[in-house]
């Protein structure tokens, strides 16, 4: 409580009583106006590019053709165009492909364990319910994954990323990842230093967890020396990340306008809060009027008083003193967290594919809404616990759970931890074949817990991003290749 009569802290006055504000003394903007100036890029589109790029396609999709004859390289280059970030060009394409391999079940190279590995983990993250006994070949009599496997990197590597898309009860894959993830840390002393480089990536983070925007920056990188490469998908891999981060530029700088008029005009803390949010309101209602998607906002504004509720019910917590029990906690914080809203927002901005029925089940906060807002609440309270607590705020995760089951610190962030891996297990149950709405519609929340992995991969990197965010904010939006 000491937070709240910080001399420091902004204040308000409403008639003769001073409110003393608590203030987290988050550090400028790393941006300033960077965002506003547009680049030549920015404003003139270029032909040229747009018009190589639809040449590269042409002549990837018939590589596409040609590889169905052979279903090792059919799932080797599907697997490279999609972590190229070019996968999403062929989407009709590449789910006839994966339809066609699911139906086949089996094939003459099931006992190779980097192409049953790779099989399973493409059709797993695509919806397909696989099953895991196709693992149970890679054991010995003794029950245990075969010795010699621990020789075939590419096999290892393989099966480790695969651990990942497992779901509740399929002990096979917690074995596989206690197998991997050890093997691997000793192999990576025996390798050259980039095959090192790529093994401790994958152990830092699994593919199924990043961000894969961003992984598709990092995999260019790694792709562009291999020697089996294709000239032509690297080309079409870089001149479309360029463009997608044109597209993405323009938009900031669109946001980064608004925002900075609202800075420039601070005078009171709630009436501009209040008067900003209604005047965004309002611009969204014409938006969506002119659109004929009005009846989309009313779903923004129930999630928004949502929102305001869930706040109000954090708030109350804190000036009572009151530290709720964990279950008590999540059911307001995964609110707070203001991730169902991100979902919300981002059904609306999908299109028709977000229909009335599918908006319903997403402010419903469904298990998988759930999962993904629980992943990015127990990570922001492990990483941001002592720094928020110092300041003066509600009770964390961290805090809950120490006292209703009187552990230490250190033992509450490893529960919680686990917390986190046992929830991204109900995430790949939820996405498995059948769903209750359209595959596309369900990626915002499995990209919400993939945006909570890397922000809050080593420290609290939202209310930090002056390190690690600022260099993926970077790689995303400003480095540019040249082609």
């Amino acid at each position: 409580m000491a937070a709240l009569n910080s001399p420091t802290a902004p204040s308000s006055k409403t008639g003769e009583r001073e409110i003393i504000r608590r203030s987290a003394d988050y550090h400028p903007s790393v941006w300033g106006d960077h965002f506003l100036a547009p680049s030549p890029e920015d404003l003139v589109p270029n032909v040229g590019v747009q018009q190589r790029i639809e040449e590269l396609k042409k002549q990837v999709n018939r590589m596409l053709n040609l590889a169905s004859n052979d279903p090792t390289e059919e799932i080797n280059l599907i697997d490279t165009l999609q972590r190229l970030g070019i996968a999403y060009h062929f989407e009709k394409e590449i789910g006839e492909a994966l339809q066609r391999i699911y139906d086949a079940q089996i094939d003459e190279n099931d006992d190779n364990l980097y192409v049953v590995a790779l099989r399973f983990r493409l059709l797993r993250q695509q919806g397909y319910n696989v099953s895991a006994d196709v693992f149970s070949k890679f054991k010995d009599k003794t029950g245990r994954f075969k010795a010699n496997l621990t020789i075939d990197l590419q096999g290892m590597l393989s099966l480790y990323e695969a651990s990942h898309l497992s779901v509740r009860e399929e002990d096979i894959f917690d074995e596989a990842l206690v197998f991997t993830s050890t093997n691997l840390k000793t192999m990576m002393n025996h390798l050259t230093s980039s095959l090192a480089a790529q093994v401790g990536h994958s152990l830092e983070l699994p593919l199924h967890k990043r961000l894969h925007r961003i992984e598709t920056k990092h995999y260019i990188s790694i792709y562009k020396e291999e020697k089996s490469r294709i000239e032509i998908l690297l080309e079409l891999a870089k001149l479309d990340f360029n463009q997608v981060q044109l597209v993405h530029r323009r938009e900031i700088r669109e946001i980064s306008k608004c925002d900075h008029g609202v800075i420039d005009q601070l005078p009171e803390y709630m009436k501009v809060c209040f008067r900003e949010l209604e005047n965004l309101f309002n611009d969204i209602e014409d938006e969506m009027i002119k659109e004929e998607k009005l009846h989309q906002f009313y779903y923004l504004k129930q999630e928004f008083k949502t929102l305001v509720r869930a706040y109000f019910g954090e708030a109350q917590w804190f000036n009572n003193g009151y530290v709720p029990k964990l279950e008590e906690y999540l059911q307001i914080s995964m609110v707070s967290s203001v991730l169902s809203l991100f979902n919300v927002i981002a059904y609306i901005g999908m299109g028709k594919i977000a229909t009335k029925e599918a908006l319903d089940w997403v402010t419903s906060l469904p298990k998988l809404s759930r999962s993904s807002c629980i992943i990015g609440r127990l990570m922001d309270d492990i990483k941001s616990n002592k720094f928020e607590q110092k300041r003066g705020h509600v009770s964390s995760s961290v805090q809950c759970y120490m006292k209703e089951y009187n552990v230490s610190e250190e033992e509450a962030c490893k529960k919680l931890q686990k917390m986190v891996e046992m929830t991204w297990k109900d995430i790949n149950k939820e996405c498995l074949a059948p769903t209750p709405v359209p595959f596309p519609l369900l990626m915002p929340m499995v990209n919400i817990a993939r945006m909570s992995e890397l922000t809050y991969m080593y420290e609290d990197g939202f209310t930090n991003s002056s390190g690690r965010t600022k260099e993926n904010i970077a790689s995303l939006l400003i480095d540019r290749y040249v082609v």
